[in-house]
C-alpha cells in the first residue's frame, strides 16, 4: 500500500526473516517520538472497542505495505512506515496519515477506498470491502493501540485551525506536527457555519461562527459542544484574558456594527457590550492582560479597552488629524503587539502597509509597504521578526522589527492566498495558513480545494513541513 509513490518493490516471500524485521523496527523504529507517544491520555479502555490493533490491523498492514521500497523499514516512500502502532502515528514526511474518530478525513481510507489517487495498495488488487471496512472502523474508534491508547490524546500545546470553506476544525498536534483531531461545526444546528477565530485555555476551546451570530464552547479533552453564547451580529475575531473572551462584532442585520461583546469563558453568559467605531475586526492584548487593542477597520482608528473596568480608555487614528467617522483609507484588519506592550503593529488592508505605532500615545513610528493584501500578523517569540501573509500575491513578507524594514519575501512550496500566521508555543516554528481561494495549491492525492499550514523553522524561515488541512483555512490559534 504504496501511499505516496509508484516506486513499488515487494519483499521476498521469506516470512521468517520478515517477522524479524517486523519485531525489530516496531521496537526501535520510533525512538525519536517515544516521549510524546508515553504521554497518550486512554479516554477509550480496549474493552469498549471491538478491534484490537495487533490482531485486526496490523497484519493488512504487513500483508500489502510493509516492504522495503514501500512503507517497511528500508527506503520507506515519503518517510511512512506502516511497521507498528507507534510508526503509524508518527506519519510522514508530508503528515498525518489517520486522523482518530474521522475515516473520511483519514488519507489512509481516501487512498485504499481510491477517492485518493493512485489508488492503493498501488500496482495491486485493491482491498476489498471488508478490508476497507476494517480500517475504518478501527479509526473510527480513535485509532487505538492494543492498550487503548487513543493517538494524538497526550496534553500539551495545540494549533487550532478555523476552516471557513465547509464548517470543519483542524487541531494540529505539534509534537508530531499532524492533524491530531479534526471537528465539524455542522452537526451544530446551522446550515452554513463559516468559523473565524478561535480561543482556547487549559480545559476549553471557543470558536467565533459567522453564520451562527454565536461563539461556541467546546470541551478541550474530547472535543464536544458545550454551550453557546449568542451574540447581536456577526462575529469577526475573539482573544481570551483573564478568563474572559473579547469578541469583536463587525456587522448586525448587514449594517456596520461598532461592538465588543465580553463573556465570561466558563459561564458563557454575556457581560458587557462596548462600543468602539465602526466595523470592528482584530484584537490584541498586553501580555499582561492590561489592555486591549481593537482594530476598527471602518474608521482607520484603534481603540484600547482597559479590562479592569471593561471600558475604553483612550483611542487614536492611523492618520495625523483622522476622525473616526471619516471614509476609511487604510482599513486595519490585524495587530500584534510587542511583549513590553511598547509597539503595536497593524496590517492594512487597502494600502497594503504595515504601519508601527508607540501603543501608550499612538504616534506613528514607521510605514511599511507590503505585498496586497496583509493578512493575520505574527511576531516572532524574541519580537525581533514580524510575519506578514500576502494573500493577493502568494508572498510572506518578514521584517526587521529593529529596523522597521523588510527582510525578506519569502515563496515556498504550499504558499496560496496565505491568511493566517502564528507562531508556536515555545517559539521554534511559524505556522502558515494558506486559503487556496485562488486554486494554485494542488492537494496531493486527493482533488478539491484544500488549503494547507506550512510550517517554517522560526530562527531560519526556512519550510519544514506542509500539511493539508480542509477547505479555506484562516486565521491560527495556537494555545498551551
Amino acid at each position: 500500500m504504496q501511499l505516496f509513490s509508484k516506486n513499488f518493490r515487494k519483499l521476498q516471500n521469506n516470512l521468517p526473516i520478515l517477522m524479524i524485521l517486523l519485531f525489530v523496527v516496531d521496537f526501535w523504529g520510533c525512538e525519536h517520538s517515544l516521549e510524546p507517544l508515553r504521554n497518550q491520555q486512554k479516554p477509550k479502555p480496549p474493552s469498549e472497542a471491538t478491534l484490537v490493533f495487533s490482531k485486526h490491523v496490523l497484519p493488512i498492514f504487513q500483508k500489502n505495505c510493509a516492504f522495503n521500497g514501500c512503507h517497511g523499514e528500508q527506503n520507506a516512500q515519503v518517510g511512512l512506515q506502516l511497521l507498528s502502532w507507534e510508526s503509524i502515528v508518527q506519519g510522514s514526511d508530508a503528515g498525518e496519515v489517520i486522523i482518530p474518530f474521522a475515516p473520511q478525513q483519514s488519507l489512509l481510507i481516501e487512498m485504499v477506498s481510491g477517492i485518493g489517487q493512485p489508488r492503493m495498495p498501488f500496482n495491486s488488487p485493491p482491498l476489498d470491502s471488508t478490508t476497507i471496512d476494517t480500517l475504518r472502523q478501527w479509526i473510527s474508534e480513535g485509532a487505538p493501540k492494543d492498550d487503548g491508547t487513543i493517538p494524538y490524546s497526550h496534553p500539551g500545546p495545540r494549533l487550532f485551525v478555523p476552516n471557513r470553506g465547509d464548517g470543519w476544525i483542524s487541531i494540529i498536534d505539534p509534537a508530531f506536527q499532524t492533524v491530531g483531531r479534526i471537528v465539524s461545526l455542522n452537526n451544530g444546528g446551522i446550515k452554513n457555519p463559516r468559523p473565524t477565530a478561535i480561543a482556547a485555555n487549559a480545559e476549553h476551546w471557543f470558536v467565533a461562527v459567522r453564520g451562527a451570530s454565536e461563539i461556541w464552547q467546546y470541551d478541550r479533552e474530547r472535543n464536544e459542544m458545550l454551550a453557546k453564547a449568542e451574540l447581536d451580529g456577526q462575529p469577526s475575531h475573539l482573544i481570551l484574558v483573564g478568563g474572559k473572551l473579547y469578541v469583536a462584532v463587525d456587522s448586525t442585520n448587514g449594517k456596520v456594527s461598532n461592538q465588543v461583546a465580553i463573556i465570561d469563558a466558563e459561564t458563557m453568559q454575556t457581560l458587557k457590550t462596548i462600543t468602539v467605531q465602526r466595523e470592528p475586526v482584530a484584537l490584541a492584548a498586553a501580555a499582561d492582560g492590561s489592555l486591549v487593542f481593537v482594530a476598527n477597520r471602518g474608521a482607520d482608528w484603534i481603540s484600547v479597552i482597559d479590562p479592569r473596568s471593561d471600558t475604553v480608555v483612550r483611542g487614536f487614528p492611523l492618520v495625523e488629524s483622522g476622525e473616526p467617522d471619516g471614509p476609511a483609507m487604510y482599513e486595519p484588519i490585524s495587530l500584534a503587539l510587542s511583549s513590553d506592550a511598547a509597539t503595536l503593529w497593524v496590517g492594512c488592508k487597502r494600502i497594503s502597509q504595515v504601519r508601527a505605532y508607540d501603543a501608550s500615545d499612538g504616534r506613528l513610528l514607521a510605514e511599511i509597504s507590503v505585498r496586497p493584501f496583509p493578512g493575520q500578523i505574527a511576531l516572532s517569540a524574541d519580537g525581533s521578526k514580524l510575519y506578514v501573509p500576502n494573500q493577493d500575491s502568494d508572498r510572506l513578507t518578514i521584517i526587521d522589527t529593529a529596523a522597521m524594514q523588510i527582510k525578506k519575501v519569502a515563496t515556498f512550496f504550499g504558499l496560496a492566498a496565505p491568511i493566517g500566521c502564528a507562531v508556536s508555543a515555545d517559539g521554534k516554528r511559524i505556522y502558515v495558513s494558506n486559503s487556496n481561494a485562488n486554486g494554485k495549491y494542488f492537494p496531493r492525492r486527493v482533488a478539491g480545494r484544500r488549503g494547507n499550514v506550512a510550517i517554517l523553522d522560526a530562527e531560519t524561515d526556512q519550510l519544514l513541513k506542509v500539511l493539508e488541512v480542509e477547505e479555506m483555512p484562516g486565521w491560527l490559534t495556537v494555545s498551551q
